[in-house]
């Protein structure tokens, strides 16, 4: 079924600084001081993290996120961080409303609407047209 509401996202994390995708910080796209950095990735690293490693920053990958950003929001997180979960937390958030029921396009009825707790009648079954009748497999 198409879903005209729905959305193309690009997330990731990647080599950005803190706080990029808040917008309180940007990426610096510069030489590195190192030479051996400078020669191997041709670029300086976009974040360094507490264990003072380095992660190159996105060129290809943030304008193709950016193409698909909704709002104002940057759906790029900083892998210098040292916790994910804000970010996960972030992108699950972001996702939440495109996750649709795979097998049940309607909501469940409640069959006594009068009480506090959803008293479901559901049953769902799978007709597989290929499975000859009587087969268990």
């Amino acid at each position: 079924m198409f879903d005209s509401f729905a959305e193309v996202r690009m997330m990731m994390i990647a080599g950005v600084p803190p706080g990029y995708e808040t917008h309180d910080s940007e990426i610096v796209y510069e030489d590195a001081a190192d030479p051996q950095v400078q020669l191997d990735f041709g670029i300086g690293h976009g974040c360094i993290d507490a264990e003072s490693l380095g992660a190159v920053p996105p060129v290809r990958e943030r304008e193709v996120a950016e193409a698909f950003a909704v709002d104002e929001n940057r759906d790029i997180f900083s892998i210098c961080n040292s916790d994910y979960s804000a970010a996960l937390a972030a992108i699950a958030t972001r996702i939440a409303d495109q996750l649709r029921p795979g097998c049940m396009p309607l909501c469940v009825a409640d069959l006594d609407p009068g009480t506090s707790v959803l008293e479901p009648n559901c049953q769902v079954f799978e007709v597989d047209p290929g499975r000859r009748p009587g087969s268990r497999c």
